[in-house]
């Protein structure tokens, strides 16, 4: 699997290829993520995997001179920097519900609502429930930004250097549920039809 520890240089030496191409770059957390990029038209030459290193992958490429970093991820895994957790590995942390949950309680979410994603199966199930309450929107856009502005922070603080970071959140499915301000700039930088 593309979690294997040994995976890790490999992703880094790829980043490292690509960056002396293009200084934007997109991470793609997944096969999803792949699946998604390609439907935006996104250029394969800046697609980056990252497996669960995305921390340490956000830090290359601001090491390595990166003007911009379009995140591209399942919600269930991305979210997870919104937590301050870096490494997505489920062996390391998993708080998805509890992030999701602190989310909810941001945009105003009642505390039955609260209970109910703490005791989701899974944060799809989580998403599913905050669909049907009319709250995956606010929820997930919340946590775009948040995502975005911690892993500016976190380039920031192991780096120093400032790197512009977008955040697209997708579904199991591979449907875009949400995306930040940056995220849409950064999108006609990234396509096939950049001029």
């Amino acid at each position: 699997p593309l979690s294997a520890e040994d995976h890790i240089e490999t992703f880094r030496l790829d980043l490292q290829n690509k960056i002396q191409n293009d200084a934007n770059l997109v991470f793609c957390l997944c096969n999803n993520g792949m699946q998604v990029a390609k439907q935006l038209g996104i250029l394969d030459e800046i697609i980056v995997q990252t497996g669960n290193w995305i921390g340490a992958m956000l830090v290359e490429a601001g090491l390595r001179g990166a003007n911009s970093v379009l995140l591209l991820g399942y919600q269930g895994k991305l979210i997870k920097l919104a937590g301050g957790i870096f490494n997505t590995s489920s062996h390391i942390a998993d708080a998805k519900l509890e992030i999701i949950s602190a989310a909810v309680a941001s945009v105003g979410g009642n505390l039955e609502t609260i209970q109910e994603i703490l005791t989701a199966k899974t944060a799809d199930a989580a998403y599913k429930t905050l669909v049907k309450l009319q709250l995956s929107e606010s929820v997930f856009t919340l946590l775009a930004e948040k995502i975005s502005h911690n892993a500016v922070a976190y380039v920031k603080k192991y780096a120093d250097v400032s790197l512009k970071i977008g955040t697209i959140l997708f579904n199991r499915q591979g449907k875009i549920i949400s995306q930040d301000v940056t995220a849409r700039e950064l999108i006609p930088l990234l396509s096939s039809n950049k001029k």
